[in-house]
């Protein structure tokens, strides 16, 4: 019977749910009883990939876009791979590997020409998520959304109009659902995301071509084709899927430690004036200690750049890189910090910890360091972009930072997010292919430091023990309540990325010049009490009213005594991948009734929070999956229950598991 296993079998196959006899091509049969069946439909256009391994045998549609498969040869039945040829010439190749805990098909499509795949990801009542960081997110996904084609990577010009753009500033190339089913695309190839229809039927379209951003090379010895690779892996149920993805496909960077315990133990304090002075700094470490915050918190100097590089002056030396500071001045000085190094050593003996801001650019940039510099491949001027690329550049810019570490004691690094305009010349004709990986090699450098970094852009960047941020464009105050709403389905989704080391939207928003209402502050630090990190941009007592200063001192302490779960779970993610701030569904994957929920999360596998994301609201529903729940007024619950829950303004809900 195994003989017959191992041939390809034209003929009509009854299948389950969507399709008759009359719309199978062919089927492929797997090597074995447990492996995934592959088909070809009728069409020669559509392929489908059946979910053995599960009871309700769950499929997966893909369409080849405007093309038709012409041949079709098994060539190696022991490895399970198959070879396409399609009408435009190409060649379309699948690769079947298989493991305990999932099977992954390998698909590659090369040869000339552009290309498009697309997944009908409305199929079989699958509901499916995004790994990335959206400015309009969806939890789940939502299949009505039609967005047109745009650069699938983190370095888009974005207009931050949430019609129009979907990903942010975090991104993986994930996409994952309750039926088994993640697609996982290559980071190495100019890749476009497309969401659409057809017939009423919801695609996710995955396209490459050599247009903009990507470079289209004249020299035919550096010319690349826009091969798609992709990877489909099938599991038994979401959770499995969740963890063999993060921890076993080796495509995600896996994290070898974690990033600095005071981060996830003690809140960060932006100090956001343009230009403080050493005396501003001063009072605002005294207003922490005042209100009765701890003084182990991080106190960030935001709008620090190095942007006064004419100061310094380069000649050759000994220094690794050739690079030497000639000059003795800091740009520290910049902020009229009378004594920075006094005014960091007075913070330090409080207990404080300093962070300043960073980023990708220099202003002013002196003509002898041009090769640190990138040029517009179109004009060739130079821009005030460093090249991250170089590794000359790279240590130059490492020198500068750790140069404040050491002589200054400047504690951690928070890394500014990045937009590229234009065609760039990099050093690295990978970066230069794929241009997205130029933030990957921004934070690389950086990450150099050690785990004391913060990072608002994160791009196959899983494996730095550093934190990501999240950020947000908030126009006015009508702008909040949606960000509010936006941070759970966010946080998810970077979850399920591989990011667990987050920082969540900053408290009080991102614009010094408006802040949130009382209320709503409120709710937003209860919101963040049990994520990785509390990061404030507007302090409570800005608010001069003593009810929000108290309020929010209970949450940061509540965060505090249960900061040894976040880090141990941290850890946990470095060692097994397991995620730490979970979707409802991981607890069960197979309950349906946590498809859907946005406005509630998992801390681990015993901790569920369900904070009020509005005003007005003095009671929500509570969705409790399987399980003995303790609320936190000690009251008792049996799962697999919604109830619903009063929540006055000082309150926020979340339940404990009990035990039997």
């Amino acid at each position: 019977m195994g003989v017959f296993k191992f041939i390809i079998t034209f003929f009509t196959f009854l299948l389950t749910f969507n399709y008759t006899e009359a719309d199978v091509g062919f089927q492929v049969a797997g090597a074995n009883e447990n492996r995934t069946d592959f088909y070809i439909l009728e069409n020669s256009q559509d392929l489908l990939i059946q979910n053995a391994r599960r009871d309700d045998l769950s499929q997966l549609k893909l369409s080849i876009s405007g093309l038709k498969i012409v041949k079709f040869d098994q060539y190696d039945l022991e490895k399970g791979t198959w070879n396409m040829k399609l009408s435009d010439g190409s060649q379309f190749d699948v690769l079947l590997t298989e493991s305990l805990s999932a099977i992954t098909y390998q698909i590659r499509w090369h040869g000339p020409g552009p290309r498009e795949l697309c997944v009908h990801y409305e199929q079989n009542n699958a509901t499916w998520y995004s790994a990335y960081q959206s400015l309009s997110p969806h939890w789940p996904m939502d299949f009505n959304r039609i967005l047109a084609t745009e650069a699938f990577n983190t370095l888009l010009n974005f207009t931050l109009d949430e019609k129009k753009e979907d990903y942010y500033l975090i991104l993986e190339h994930l996409f994952i659902n309750t039926n088994g089913f993640a697609v996982y695309l290559d980071h190495k190839q100019p890749l476009f995301l497309k969401r659409n229809s057809s017939n009423g039927d919801a695609l996710l379209c995955f396209s490459t071509q050599i247009v903009a951003p990507y470079v289209n090379h004249t020299d035919p010895l550096e010319r690349f084709y826009p091969d798609l690779q992709m990877h489909l892996f099938v599991a038994n149920d979401i959770r499995q899927l969740t963890n063999f993805v993060l921890q076993h496909s080796t495509l995600i960077p896996k994290p070898s430690k974690t990033p600095d315990e005071s981060t996830f133990r003690y809140p960060t304090f932006s100090i956001y004036n343009s230009k403080p002075t050493q005396k501003d700094v001063l009072n605002f470490a005294n207003e922490i200690e005042k209100h009765g915050f701890p003084n182990k918190s991080e106190i960030l100097i935001n709008d620090y750049v190095l942007e006064k590089s004419h100061e310094l002056d380069f000649s050759k030396s000994d220094f690794p890189g050739n690079i030497f500071f000639k000059k003795r001045k800091t740009v520290l000085n910049i902020f009229l910090f009378v004594d920075a190094k006094a005014m960091i050593e007075t913070l330090h003996k409080k207990g404080f910890r300093v962070g300043v801001g960073v980023k990708p650019y220099l202003d002013n940039a002196p003509n002898n360091t041009a090769g640190f510099f990138l040029k517009s491949t179109v004009d060739h001027k130079l821009t005030n972009l460093i090249d991250f690329t170089n590794p000359e550049a790279q240590t130059w810019y490492e020198y500068m930072l750790r140069k404040l570490h050491f002589e200054y004691g400047v504690d951690s690094f928070q890394l500014s997010p990045l937009s590229i305009h234009k065609n760039l010349n990099f050093s690295s004709k990978e970066v230069q292919n794929y241009p997205g990986l130029y933030s990957t090699k921004y934070i690389e450098t950086v990450s150099r430091l050690g785990n004391k970094v913060i990072s608002e852009i994160g791009y196959r960047t899983q494996n730095e023990p550093i934190f990501v941020k999240m950020s947000y464009l908030v126009k006015d105050k009508a702008s909040f309540s949606t960000l509010l709403q936006s941070l759970i389905p966010n946080a998810l989704s970077l979850s399920i990325a591989g990011y667990s080391y987050f920082i969540p939207y900053q408290i009080g928003g991102f614009n010094s010049s408006v802040k949130p209402s009382t209320e709503l502050y409120i709710r937003w630090v209860q919101a963040v009490t049990f994520m990785p990190s509390m990061h404030f941009f507007h302090a409570p007592w800005s608010y001069n009213n003593e009810t929000v200063t108290k309020i929010t001192k209970t949450f940061v302490d509540l965060h505090i005594k249960h900061a040894w779960t976040l880090i141990h779970l941290s850890q946990t993610r470095a060692l097994v991948g397991w995620p730490v701030i979970r979707p409802m569904w991981y607890l069960d994957p197979n309950d349906k009734a946590t498809y859907a929920i946005a406005d509630q999360f998992m801390v681990g596998d015993d901790l569920l929070v369900a904070p009020v994301l509005a005003e007005g609201v003095r009671e929500r529903s509570v969705y409790l999956p399987k399980g003995i729940w303790v609320d936190q007024h000690g009251r008792e619950f049996i799962g697999n229950i919604r109830i619903t829950v009063k929540v006055p303004l000082e309150e926020l809900a979340f339940f404990t598991r009990g035990r039997l």
